[in-house]
């Protein structure tokens, strides 16, 4: 559906899965159709810029992993350095906020390279 060409093609293709969808045998694929029906918009409108806010939504989402994977933690340098692996902490932030490497005692951590 991401692939049509423009916004007629998406709402062809949108219309063709709900009428496929809502008579369908599997309680799973008539939950998909209405989900896609009440979606339609957000779905037709990817088609006008060829942008997502998936990156957007999806921050919070790694933020809330980050923060259960460091409970328990005690190396602040471990924490910035799995928040740089999954690229919610720039490189170059550090360099410009380099408080954020300081740790509990007050002593600074060097920043990983």
């Amino acid at each position: 559906m991401y692939e049509a060409k423009d916004r007629q093609e998406a709402a062809v293709f949108l219309d063709r899965i709900s009428f496929n969808t809502q008579d369908a045998s599997d309680v799973a694929m008539v939950q998909w159709g209405r989900t896609l029906k009440a979606w339609r918009e957000a779905i037709q409108a990817f088609h006008g810029l060829r942008i997502t806010k998936g990156f957007t939504e999806g921050t919070p989402t790694k933020i809330k992993l980050l923060k259960r994977l460091r409970y328990g933690f005690r190396n602040a340098e471990t924490y910035i350095r799995k928040m740089m692996l999954l690229g919610l902490l720039p490189g170059f932030l550090l360099e410009l906020a380099p408080h954020l490497l300081a740790c509990r005692a007050g002593q600074g951590l060097t920043a990983p390279r």
